[in-house]
């Protein structure tokens, strides 16, 4: 959860400004890094 929040926390602001399509492909772009990065 703090990976998530590390990546979308500076951009939260802009998150509101998104409509729901936009704040989704962000929440699935981060939960796909922070996978990636549990594998390495």
């Amino acid at each position: 959860v703090s990976l998530i929040w590390e990546e979308l926390g500076s951009h939260f602001k802009d998150l509101f400004k998104m409509r729901k399509s936009g704040v989704v492909a962000s929440l699935l772009a981060a939960c796909r890094r922070l996978h990636t990065h549990e594998k390495q």
